[in-house]
């Protein structure tokens, strides 16, 4: 405890006075005690002079620029989050755009379907290539679009789709 009132009284008398010498005497019953002032009597103590470096340990200010380069990288740092956002909400639509294109690509219309000879003098009909193309060229939209949305979301740069045959 006595080490601890000591200590406490040493940083107090650093802090407080301006010498910046500290005397410790240790007694013969092994009694610390910190002093600015020369001790008198000196028969049955051992004295020790410290001298205290009052520019160690203090705390400096950051350096000037510092400040304004974490501002900015923060706000580096929310923008690009703004814009991976922004992205990512353009590729939703992307995705709600082509799934909606191909839902309405799938219900054929009247020149969709072809006469082909039947059995028993009954014409058939069936879907035309060009209508199964169409389906298969929506399909794969809609899978890049949710591809794009995909990389968007992990913050990748989103690339341009593949070109797609007709």
């Amino acid at each position: 405890m006595r080490k601890l009132e000591g200590i406490i009284l040493l940083m107090t008398v650093s802090c407080l006075v301006s010498a910046q010498t500290v005397y410790k005497e240790v007694g013969k019953d092994g009694k610390v005690i910190y002093t600015d002032e020369v001790p008198k009597d000196q028969k049955d103590k051992k004295v020790e002079k410290l001298d205290i470096d009052t520019k160690r340990n203090v705390a400096q200010p950051p350096p000037k620029g510092l400040a304004d380069q974490s501002k900015a990288a923060d706000q580096s740092k929310a923008a690009s989050e703004k814009a991976v956002k922004a992205k990512v909400d353009v590729a939703k639509a992307k995705v709600e755009k082509a799934k909606e294109a191909l839902e309405k690509g799938k219900d054929p219309a009247e020149g969709d379907f072809q006469t082909i000879g039947g059995s028993k003098g009954q014409p058939g009909v069936r879907l035309k290539v060009e209508y199964q193309e169409r389906v298969k060229t929506l399909e794969a939209a809609v899978k890049v679009a949710e591809e794009e949305l995909e990389k968007a979301e992990a913050g990748v740069s989103l690339r341009a789709p593949p070109k797609t045959s007709k």
